[in-house]
């Protein structure tokens, strides 16, 4: 997957370990179900992401 344009965010959907869960970010952007999400720190980013998906030239 390459990127065709890039969407500045102030976190990440990390893990309470710090892990970048990658596949969540690319869940909304791909219009895929992000699955299980209850060990993410900041679940509200994923509305972030969402609404830059919603509002990208690329939708």
């Amino acid at each position: 997957m390459k990127s065709k344009e890039i969407c500045p965010l102030k976190e990440l959907s990390e893990t309470r370990n710090g892990k970048v869960m990658r596949y969540v970010i690319k869940a909304p952007l791909l219009n895929i179900d992000t699955g299980q999400v209850s060990s993410l720190e900041n679940p509200e980013v994923l509305e972030t992401i969402k609404h830059l998906n919603a509002n990208s030239s690329l939708s």
